[in-house]
């Protein structure tokens, strides 16, 4: 019973990005308020323990507030998938998962925060029925929900008035049914 239950586990989850390899991690890209003026700092490293790191400062000099990463287009239907999983050891920091269903990066992204404990592995399990429509930080009242079909690629972000470093290591990616 256990072998087919944890066989049936396996069937509902999709890996999406797994960072035991560095060409998993070479393609993402890091994108900071420097595009606006700012100050902030993020960067990706892989690290050879499997983990696609994203680290660096967060300023509000000049302006700035923000740092992120996106993947390249993930190339995967994410139609008839519920949530998104993250596998990450976080700094006790709140983080959003974002997504976009543009090819775009300048236009409606949609977000879903998880707050992280400093040292603790954790899995958090995103409901995509719960990613908030934003544009530039803005949650979009009245925004079109997110339509799974269309996600083209995912990424972190960090913001909110949290300035200083950070860091979120990620081990996997994956999604849920």
């Amino acid at each position: 019973m256990g072998e087919n239950k944890s066989m049936m586990n396996a069937a509902e989850r999709r890996v999406l990005f797994d960072f035991a390899g560095e060409e998993e991690a070479r393609n993402w890209r890091s994108i900071n308020d420097v595009v606006m003026g700012g100050r902030s700092r993020g960067q990706i490293v892989w690290d050879e323990q499997g983990l696609l790191v994203f680290t660096g400062t967060v300023s509000f000099e000049k302006g700035g507030g923000f740092a992120s990463i996106a993947s390249p287009p993930v190339g995967t239907s994410w139609t008839d998938w519920e949530a998104v999983e993250i596998h990450a050891l976080g700094d006790g920091k709140t983080f959003k998962c974002t997504v976009r269903t543009d090819t775009g990066m300048d236009g409606v992204s949609y977000q879903h925060r998880f707050q992280t404990t400093a040292g603790r592995w954790e899995v958090y399990t995103l409901p995509l029925r719960e990613f908030v429509p934003t544009y530039h930080g803005q949650v979009l009242e009245g925004g079109e929900p997110l339509d799974p079909k269309k996600i083209s690629r995912i990424g972190f972000i960090i913001a909110d008035q949290q300035e200083g470093p950070f860091s979120l290591s990620v081990r996997l990616v994956t999604l849920l049914k």
